[in-house]
C-alpha cells in the first residue's frame, strides 16, 4: 500500500513536468555611423507551457489512484482474515486450555484411586489383574493428558504468532500454568 501511495505522489508531483521557466540576459552591439559605439543589453524572461494547457498525465494519475486503492483494499481484506484467523486460534487456545484443566483434574482423581487399588492389592482385596487393569487406565489417562497439553501448546504458538505477541516456546513448557 505504501508502494502504491509513493507511486502515485509521484505521478502527482509529475503533473507540471512538461512547464518551463527560462531567464537570460542578451547582450547586442549596435554601431552607428559616426564611430560612436553603443551597448544595449536585455533580460528575458520565457514560460513554456504544451498545448492544451490542462493535465496531459491524468490517465496515470487515475490509474495510480486506482492502484492506491486497490491496495487498500487488499490490506484491508488481509487484515479481515488475520483477525478471523487470530479469532479461531483464541478460541482453539481457550478450548485446549479447558479441556487440560478438566483431564489434570481427572488424572488427579485417577492417582487417588489408583492408589486406593494399591492399597486394596495390599490388603489382598483386590488381585493383581485388577491392579493393572486400573494402572494402564491411569496411564492411558496420562497419555490423553500430555496430548492435551502438546495441543494447548500448539494453539499458544498460533495464538501468539497470528496475535504479534512473541512469548518463548520454552515458557509454556517450563511455566504451563502460564497458558
Amino acid at each position: 500500500m505504501r508502494v502504491a501511495a509513493a507511486k502515485l505522489a509521484l505521478e502527482d508531483a509529475a503533473r507540471w513536468q512538461e512547464v518551463e521557466l527560462r531567464a537570460g540576459v542578451l547582450r547586442a552591439r549596435q554601431v552607428d555611423g559616426a564611430d560612436r559605439t553603443e551597448r544595449t543589453g536585455s533580460l528575458t524572461l520565457g514560460l513554456t507551457a504544451p498545448l492544451p494547457l490542462w493535465n496531459l498525465r491524468e490517465g496515470e494519475l487515475q490509474a495510480r489512484r486506482a492502484a492506491l486503492q486497490a491496495a487498500e483494499w487488499e490490506w484491508k481484506a488481509e487484515t479481515a482474515i488475520l483477525v478471523s484467523r487470530a479469532s479461531l486460534a483464541h478460541a482453539r487456545l481457550h478450548t485446549a486450555v479447558k479441556a487440560l484443566a478438566e483431564f489434570q483434574a481427572l488424572l488427579r482423581l485417577s492417582k487417588e484411586h489408583l492408589a486406593l487399588a494399591e492399597s486394596s492389592l495390599e490388603d489382598g482385596r483386590l488381585s493383581l489383574a485388577e491392579f493393572l487393569r486400573f494402572q494402564r487406565e491411569d496411564l492411558d489417562l496420562v497419555l490423553v493428558a500430555h496430548e492435551h497439553e502438546v495441543a494447548a501448546a500448539e494453539a499458544k504458538v498460533e495464538f501468539d504468532r497470528l496475535s504479534g505477541r512473541h512469548h518463548a516456546l520454552v515458557q509454556s513448557f517450563f511455566f504451563p500454568d502460564l497458558l
